[in-house]
């Protein structure tokens, strides 16, 4: 099992409006836990000259970075002056999602946060958004910020949990991310009966039905306990007839949707099978209005 206690993380930034949130969440859990607040942005990379002698790149390249680091030095100071350290500032070239990635590993960060601009469905269908590149690229826990100024700190975590290894993770970090703010944690588990035949059930088949009801039942009720005892924190339950996406959604409630964390294991799954599969923390980044946590299986972890 995880432990989510956190040593270091890495805020993502880009200086526009939704990294101001973002900010906000990473010091937030930085103070409370004590942990290496690292601050990144990531300038585009710059093509190489069309003909040989040019010398417009390196200018371009130089220019860039000096911008970048100006961006940092102006949010590393807004921060301090809230009374919040940075330990490290950081520029990277290249595209965002794996420059970032590949600094969380380098640092050993223990989690990722970003903010999250809305992309529309044409675009993100072309080139995929920064988000969904860092939360399927990175083999570190992604907290995604969005929403209005109400959204952080959350009132509300809701994760999904699916039995997996991956989910487990993600409830162990949820619900420590939670205690720090007292908020309300509640652990949700999607299921699906098969298509009711021709007929209709047979008094076995629903006897058999609720069966499995009550098993599903029990095991949610008794990783509930295990995680209460793990992080001393009160967990609630809920078991949803739908899948798992719509069931998170249904529980955070229309009018507290944004100030509800959605939070989320990942299997890893590679571009292809994400693409066939719809993969669920896909869904629920898509589709949420508030922030949403997307924690790696270990094994992708391990990458």
């Amino acid at each position: 099992m995880m432990n989510a206690s956190l040593t270091k993380i890495l805020l993502a930034t880009d200086g526009l409006r939704e990294a101001t949130l973002a900010m906000r969440a990473a010091a937030d859990i930085s103070c409370k836990m004590g942990a290496e607040l690292h601050v990144v942005h990531v300038f585009p990379e710059v093509l190489p000259p069309s003909h040989p002698g040019s010398t417009i790149s390196d200018d371009y390249s130089r220019l860039a970075e000096e911008e970048a680091r100006e961006l940092l030095r102006k949010q590393g100071w807004k921060a301090r002056v809230d009374g919040v350290e940075i330990a490290g500032e950081h520029v990277r070239e290249g595209k965002p999602a794996k420059e970032i990635s590949a600094l969380a590993q380098e640092l050993d960060a223990g989690l990722v946060v970003a903010g999250s601009r809305a992309v529309g469905w044409a675009k993100r269908l072309i080139t995929g958004s920064v988000s969904e590149g860092l939360v399927h690229g990175s083999s570190r826990p992604v907290l995604i910020v969005r929403g209005g100024k109400a959204a952080w700190p959350p009132a509300r975590v809701v994760v999904g949990d699916d039995g997996t290894e991956a989910a487990e993770r993600a409830d162990v970090l949820a619900a420590e991310i939670a205690s720090l703010f007292g908020a309300e944690v509640v652990l949700v588990r999607a299921y699906e009966n098969p298509p009711e035949p021709v007929g209709g059930w047979s008094a076995q088949d629903r006897c058999e039905l609720d069966e499995a009801l009550s098993r599903r039942r029990e095991d949610l009720d008794e990783r509930a306990e295990q995680l209460a005892a793990l992080t001393h924190h009160r967990i609630g339950t809920t078991l949803i007839e739908t899948k798992a996406a719509p069931a998170m959604s249904l529980v955070a409630g229309k009018r507290e949707e944004e100030r509800t964390l959605l939070a989320v294991g990942s299997r890893g799954l590679g571009a292809l099978d994400r693409a066939l599969s719809r993969s669920v923390s896909t869904k629920v980044l898509r589709s949420a209005h508030g922030p949403v946590l997307v924690v790696p299986s270990e094994k992708a972890s391990a990458r």
